[in-house]
């Protein structure tokens, strides 16, 4: 029961850090277009 226990908490882990990394490149990705559509379009689409 306990190395069952000690699977899922290590699978838990793992799906958390995996949903984090996801959240931040998107949330990075979303952010950095924003800021080229607002500041400077121009610029930045060549």
């Amino acid at each position: 029961m306990k190395k069952k226990l000690f699977v899922m908490d290590k699978l838990l882990l793992s799906m958390s850090s995996i949903f984090m990394f996801a959240s931040f490149f998107v949330a990075s990705k979303s952010s950095w277009f924003l800021f080229g559509e607002t500041s400077c379009p121009k610029s930045l689409r060549k």
